[in-house]
């Protein structure tokens, strides 16, 4: 298991990486390559953010393969990058796997989608969101 970083300079983006490194390794009984630096991952220098890429398994490692064709190891994978994402953004935690999703409206116009999100986030919705269909 290794992750790569653009840069090493955002410690919120590393303290990310190394747990997702430890605790996916964890999962696997796996060797934990730490997290690397890369400037020529197109993947992470194209981004207008921080970035970072996990990788699990490599090709070239049989039990691996084997390990990740089992659904609760891929869910076991899945949890660890959540977690490890609320700590990143300091969020709190869902206590359910269930989310239910509300649709407000659609609207051929953009000027009307941004002021319902504007209406819903001063009603208290803060999770609103736009989603641009193509």
């Amino acid at each position: 298991v290794e992750v790569w970083q653009y840069s090493n300079k955002n410690d919120k983006l590393n303290k990310f990486s190394n747990g997702l490194c430890e605790d996916v390794a964890n999962i696997f009984n796996a060797r934990n390559r730490g997290v690397k630096q890369s400037q020529k991952l197109s993947v992470l220098k194209n981004t207008n953010m921080p970035a970072a890429l996990i990788e699990v398994d490599f090709i070239s490692n049989v039990n691996a393969e084997r390990d990740l064709n089992v659904s609760s190891n891929i869910k076991a994978v899945a949890l660890v990058i959540r977690d490890n994402l609320i700590d990143l953004f300091g969020l709190e935690a869902v206590a359910s796997d269930v989310l239910y999703k509300v649709c407000i409206g659609a609207f051929k116009d953009k000027n009307n989608a941004i002021n319902q999100v504007k209406l819903a986030k001063d009603k208290g919705f803060i999770d609103t969101y736009i989603i641009q269909n193509s």
